[in-house]
C-alpha cells in the first residue's frame, strides 16, 4: 500500500494517512483533499494496522459524504466494509441512543421530530395554556431551546431563583415552563429533536462509566471532519469516546468556521491541544481547485482574522484569470448586471451549464429569476426544498413513525386524515381531548372510540378503520422487511393512485416524489 500512497498523496497527505497514534490535527484548506486523506487514512489502518473496521469511528459532516466515503473506501480496499461506523453526529448519536435505550427515559423507536413537528408541538402548548405568542415569540423560544440543548441543559439545569428570573425579566420565567411542558410533550410522544439526539449522547456518556468504557474500547481510532463546526455537545461526546485512548484525528479548517449562528464554536479546533496534550499538527496547504490568483486573494483576506491557525493555501495549477469585485447600489441593479454578464459569456462561447449564480439566501433569488425570465435567459434553481421536507413525503414518514412508536401523537395527528378518509377536524378534537383527560397516547384512544361520546357513530367507523389499518401495519413491521413494509403501506392507502388521479401537476409530481422515496428505501436495504 506504501507505493499507491506513493502514487496518490503528496508528502503531508501521506503524513496524515502514517500517523495513526495519538491525537492529530489536520488543518486542512479548502480544496486540499482531506476527504481523500480520510479515505486513505482508514484504508491503511485496517490493511497495514490490522485494526479491525468496527473499532473505527468516522465522523463526517453530511450523510451524503459518509455514503460517499463508504463507497470510495470500498473501492480502494477491494472488499466491502459493514462493520465500519460512519456517518454524521446524529445518525451516530442515534444508533447509540437506540442502543442504549434501557438507560434513557424514552424507547428504543423513539420518533425525531423536525423544526415543523417542533413548531406544532410548541402552538398546542401555546393554545393549551393561553401563552401569549407576541410576549413570548415561538421563534425566539425555539432558538433558546436549541441554545441550551447544544449547552447540554435541560429544564431542571436551569435555575429558577428569583435573581435569575428578575435579571432575564419575564421572558426567562415564560420560557422556562415552556421549555418544561415542551420536553415533557416529547416524553409522553416517545419523541426527540435533534438537539435531543445529540445532547442525551452526550449526557449519557458523561454519566454512565459502563456505556463509556463500553464506546471508548469500541472506538479506538476516532476521525471528525469538519471539527471546525462542531458545538459543544459534540465536542462532549467525541472528547468521552476518545479520551482514553486518545488516537483521534481531527480534520478541519479554523478559516472556514460558518456555523456560529447555529450553536458551533471555534473553540473547539483552536484550543484542540489543549484539550488532548501533544498533538501532531499537518497543514494541507496545497489547493487542487482553485488557481493561485483567487488563493491569493483569499490568502489576503482571511490573513487579518485574529484567532486563527495560520495556513497559506497554493495551487499548481498556474495564476489564472484574476477575481473581480462590483459593488451596485441596489438589488435590482446586481441582477440586472449579472444578467448581462451571463449573456456576455454566453455569446463568447461558454455554456450556460458552466456558469453559477450564488447568493446568501434562497429569498434573493427572486430578482434574478425575474430579471432572467425578462430577458429571456434559461436558468434552474438547485435545491429549493430538500426532498425529505416535501409534504407527501413527510407525511409518508410520519405513517412509519406511528407503525414503530404509536406514542407519537404529533405524527398520528399528521395522517389521521391524510389521504382523505373522513374523519374531520371536529372529530380529532374530541379524540384528542379525552386523550388528555385519560393522559394517554391518542393512539390509545383509538381502539376504544365508543367510550367517546362526542363522537358521531359515522366517525367512530372511520377511526377504527384507521385503527385496524394501523394494528395491522404495525403486526406486519414485526416480520416484513422494511422495503416491503414500505410497499405494502402505500399499496393499502392506494396514495400513488390518489395522487396519479389528480389534475393537478402538484399532485402528480407528489406520486412521482413517493414512487423515490420507494427507491431510496431499496437503496438503503
Amino acid at each position: 500500500m506504501k507505493d499507491l500512497l506513493s502514487r496518490e498523496l503528496n508528502a503531508q497527505q501521506q503524513l496524515v494517512v502514517t500517523t495513526s497514534e495519538g491525537p492529530i490535527m489536520v488543518l486542512a484548506g479548502a480544496g486540499s483533499g482531506k476527504t481523500r486523506s480520510i479515505i486513505f487514512r482508514v484504508a491503511y489502518l485496517i490493511k497495514e494496522g490490522k485494526i479491525p473496521p468496527w473499532n473505527i469511528l468516522v465522523v463526517t459532516f453530511t450523510n451524503k459524504a459518509a455514503r460517499e466515503l463508504k463507497t470510495r473506501l470500498e473501492n480502494l480496499l477491494a472488499f466491502p466494509i459493514t462493520s465500519l461506523w460512519v456517518g454524521t453526529f446524529h445518525s451516530i448519536c442515534i444508533r447509540i441512543l437506540r442502543f442504549e435505550a434501557t438507560h434513557l427515559p424514552f424507547g428504543a423507536n423513539f420518533s425525531i421530530y423536525d423544526e415543523d413537528d417542533k413548531k406544532s408541538v410548541l402552538k398546542k402548548i401555546y393554545k393549551a395554556h393561553n401563552i401569549d405568542v407576541q410576549k413570548v415569540p415561538i421563534p425566539r423560544v425555539m432558538n433558546s431551546i436549541g441554545k441550551y440543548k447544544n449547552k447540554l441543559m435541560l429544564p431542571e439545569d436551569l435555575s429558577k431563583s428569583k435573581d435569575e428570573i428578575a435579571a432575564y425579566g419575564d421572558y426567562y420565567s415564560a420560557f422556562l415552563n415552556i421549555y418544561q411542558l415542551y420536553q415533557q410533550s416529547l416524553l409522553l410522544n416517545q419523541a426527540l429533536d435533534f438537539d435531543d439526539i445529540l445532547l442525551y449522547t452526550a449526557k449519557l456518556l458523561q454519566s454512565n462509566d459502563a456505556v463509556r468504557q463500553k464506546y471508548q474500547q469500541m472506538f479506538r481510532y476516532v476521525m471528525i471532519d469538519e471539527y471546525q463546526d462542531t458545538n459543544y455537545a459534540q465536542f462532549q461526546i467525541v472528547y468521552q469516546i476518545a479520551r482514553e485512548s486518545k488516537n483521534i484525528c481531527v480534520v478541519g479548517d479554523d478559516d472556514q468556521a460558518i456555523y456560529s449562528w447555529r450553536g458551533a464554536t471555534i473553540r473547539n479546533i483552536l484550543e484542540f491541544e489543549r484539550d488532548y496534550g501533544n498533538v501532531t499538527a499537518i497543514r494541507l496547504e496545497q489547493n487542487y481547485r482553485s488557481t493561485n490568483a483567487i488563493l491569493h486573494f483569499a490568502n489576503a483576506i482571511i490573513k487579518n482574522n485574529k484567532r486563527r491557525h495560520p495556513k497559506e493555501l497554493w495551487s499548481s495549477l498556474g495564476d489564472g484569470e484574476k477575481p473581480r469585485l462590483y459593488a451596485y447600489d441596489n438589488e435590482t441593479e446586481e441582477a440586472e448586471k449579472t444578467a448581462n454578464q451571463i449573456l456576455e459569456l454566453s455569446r463568447e462561447g461558454i455554456p450556460l451549464s458552466q456558469i453559477a449564480v450564488l447568493y446568501r439566501t434562497n429569498a434573493q433569488s427572486r430578482l434574478f429569476e425575474y430579471t432572467f425570465m425578462q430577458k429571456k435567459l434559461p436558468y434552474s434553481i438547485v435545491g429549493s426544498l430538500y426532498f425529505y421536507q416535501r409534504k407527501e413525503i413527510k407525511d409518508f414518514l410520519a405513517y412509519l413513525w406511528v407503525i414503530a412508536n404509536p406514542s407519537d401523537n404529533e405524527s398520528l395527528l399528521r395522517i389521521i386524515n391524510e389521504p382523505p378518509r373522513g374523519i374531520g377536524q371536529t372529530s380529532v378534537n374530541h379524540l384528542i381531548a379525552h386523550a388528555n383527560k385519560l393522559h394517554i397516547p391518542i393512539y390509545s384512544v383509538l381502539p376504544v372510540v365508543g367510550e367517546v361520546e362526542a363522537l358521531q357513530n359515522a366517525a367512530r367507523g372511520k377511526i377504527s378503520g384507521f385503527y385496524e389499518k394501523l394494528q395491522n401495519w404495525h403486526q406486519l413491521s414485526l416480520s416484513l422487511p422494511v422495503l416491503e413494509l414500505v410497499k405494502t403501506v402505500l399499496e393499502d392507502l392506494d396514495w400513488i393512485e390518489f395522487y396519479r388521479r389528480s389534475k393537478d401537476p402538484k399532485d402528480i409530481a407528489r406520486s412521482e416524489n413517493l414512487v423515490e422515496f420507494v427507491t431510496s428505501v431499496s437503496e438503503f436495504t
